[in-house]
């Protein structure tokens, strides 16, 4: 089975997905609830450039939660097919542990849903 790499609209998938983070309800309902998810097919092959700069846009996204409820992040890479853009925002009343621990908790997530080729390392 062939392999191709990831195009914009996957892309744009994954960080819909870590948005998602911002839907969740803390005073009625367990910030660690899943919402939705919605997966591309289309997968990367291990140890690729790609997946080196996922990586480093999830950790990114996850670090900066800890002090900011909303940012973006792009990742360049060595062709177009490489750069991956990511972004989350949490809502105003969900105070700043409750964030990062629901954008660390999604970026886990993507795995386990969505079946990705890569492991987080954080």
């Amino acid at each position: 089975m062939a392999t191709t790499l990831p195009s914009l609209h996957s892309l744009l998938i994954t960080t819909f997905l870590l948005s998602l983070a911002s839907l969740f309800t803390p005073s009625l309902s367990s910030t660690d609830s899943f919402v939705y998810g919605g997966c591309s097919q289309i997968k990367y092959p291990p140890n690729s450039p790609y997946e080196s700069n996922l990586d480093s846009l999830l950790t990114s996204l996850v670090n900066s939660a800890t002090y900011n409820s909303y940012d973006k992040f792009t990742v360049m890479g060595l062709s177009q097919q490489d750069v991956i853009y990511g972004l989350y925002q949490c809502r105003a009343d969900l105070s700043m542990p409750d964030c990062a621990t629901c954008i660390a908790r999604s970026s886990v997530e993507l795995d386990q849903i969505c079946g990705v080729c890569w492991i987080m390392r954080f």
